[in-house]
């Protein structure tokens, strides 16, 4: 269970919204005006749960103290959510546990426009994420685009209610859609309501993504008033503007089109679309509010048994209920100090493990449990040519034949930081959990540790426009192990 088993998972999971609302009217129900309303909701408590559960068929070896992560050792993670409070669309707190390897972890997640703020075991720091500047940087927009999406992201409720009555507009309609009366409790109070009951197998799911995005294509007129929409609440419309925002999203949608089951297939994900993958989910609906009060989530996704992998599965159950909908509710928010860990896209878990508290449950079970500082890096080494020409970014043997590697490269995959001052010609490395600080100057042998000189075996060199130097000391320094494969030219570096 690698890599791409979490996107697959990722993925399915952020449809499952979009595939509820191709639910049309069931027994005078029409499901995408509930899912309209809670779009529009202006605030609710509630409370639920979340577990979700890796297993393996017993091929795959188990998880040791030495083994670098992988999320299948995690075996079940269950989180108890014992309260929501949402007291306006941009304002919301989540309160609950995180059961997890013997380990139990208070949290609390606290959303602020698009700022989410993480609050673990009950700290007065928190782990913050901008989440639109996050999104619009991870994003290649030319020019000043990415600032306009990452004004456009800061408001995530504003665009939720402005795209979902295109998305639900294009919907395609589900098959296995059911209905009944039911009697239910929320918030221990009896309530009559209608269960809408929805299954969905991997081959619906597959035709009802490529099918939407069809229908999004088909609907060229729908899509410019869209965007002009969302363009229009954030800034001075602009025709040219929009035409090629328009022209944008069209070829990318086409290209995902023409391109969807090779996708598919590169990504892996056809290992896990197969009749062992499904969906299953009841929605309780106050039928003459429109609203949703309860639903109940059982999503089961397995790696098809004649793959030549481990057969990986995951399951998800999730449940969730709501009251005092619209009503006033006050949000259980505390303030986020200005020295909290902010993580963005050059934060490392080295920097969130160096904020948190080493006696702490989450820390141990970071450190401790999943291991998530081990490091095993491979560098080939391309064979000599002759040519004395060293290709970017590869090691190479100099001429005290010794194996030089990156510096930036190799540091920063060991969690170190790592400033070039042009002046000095210096490099300075620091590890981010010791503090260790390895001064190292272009053309010298004496580096500083800790402001102890030492001594390199080969100088340090400007190779390509990165710094090199002896893939033993840099290595060792930063508490690495070096090894050295001759048969396939293999330069590893590990770090437990």
């Amino acid at each position: 269970m690698r890599k791409k088993f979490i996107t697959v998972v990722s993925g399915l999971i952020c449809l499952l919204l979009v595939v509820l609302t191709g639910c049309q009217a069931i027994s005078g129900i029409e499901v995408s005006k509930v899912l309209q309303n809670s779009a529009n909701m202006k605030s609710f408590e509630g409370d639920g749960s979340l577990s979700i559960e890796f297993a393996n068929d017993g091929t795959e070896a188990a998880p040791n103290e030495t083994a670098a992560f992988d999320i299948a050792s995690l075996k079940k993670l269950d989180l108890q959510i014992t309260s929501m409070k949402m007291s306006d669309p941009d304002h919301m707190t989540v309160t609950g546990q995180l059961n997890v390897l013997n380990r139990s972890i208070p949290i609390m997640l606290q959303m602020d426009n698009a700022q989410l703020a993480i609050f673990i075991e009950n700290s007065s720091k928190p782990v913050v994420f901008k989440l639109d500047s996050m999104i619009a940087s991870s994003i290649n927009l030319p020019g000043g685009f990415s600032d306009q999406l990452g004004t456009v992201l800061a408001s995530p409720s504003k665009l939720v209610q402005l795209i979902s009555p295109f998305i639900i507009a294009n919907l395609p309609e589900l098959k296995n859609v059911s209905s009944a009366a039911v009697n239910e409790k929320i918030n221990n109070e009896s309530m009559d309501l209608q269960k809408v009951h929805v299954e969905l197998n991997s081959t619906e799911a597959t035709e009802f993504v490529k099918t939407l995005l069809k229908n999004i294509l088909a609907s060229p007129d729908g899509l410019k008033e869209l965007v002009t929409q969302i363009y229009g609440a954030f800034f001075v419309p602009s025709d040219f503007v929009i035409n090629l925002i328009c022209t944008k999203i069209t070829d990318y949608l086409q290209g995902l089109v023409d391109s969807f089951d090779q996708k598919l297939s590169t990504t892996g994900a056809l290992s896990f679309l197969n009749d062992q993958t499904s969906l299953k989910t009841d929605l309780y609906v106050d039928s003459s509010a429109l609203q949703l009060r309860k639903m109940g989530l059982e999503l089961n996704i397995a790696k098809a048994a004649n793959q030549s992998q481990s057969n990986s599965s995951i399951k998800v159950i999730a449940s969730a209920q709501i009251w005092n909908v619209n009503k006033t509710v006050k949000t259980d928010a505390k303030a986020v100090p200005d020295d909290a860990f902010k993580w963005d896209g050059t934060a490392k878990m080295a920097h969130l493990l160096k904020s948190l508290d080493p006696n702490s449950q989450f820390y141990q079970l970071l450190m401790n449990d999943l291991h998530v500082t081990k490091k095993e890096i491979k560098m080939n080494m391309p064979a000599d040519n002759g040519s004395g020409v060293v290709a970017k970014g590869s090691p190479y043997i100099s001429a005290s034949q010794r194996t030089m590697v990156p510096v930036r490269f190799v540091s920063e995959q060991l969690d170190a930081d790592v400033k070039w001052d042009d002046t000095k010609k210096e490099v300075t490395v620091t590890d981010i959990l010791t503090d260790k600080k390895i001064v190292l100057t272009i053309g010298s042998t004496k580096a500083l540790v800790d402001g102890v000189e030492a001594t390199l075996d080969s100088p340090a060199v400007l190779t390509n426009g990165s710094t090199y130097v002896p893939v033993g000391f840099i290595g060792t320094s930063l508490g690495a192990k070096i090894g050295w494969d001759k048969d396939t030219r293999t330069v590893s570096i590990s770090k437990n």
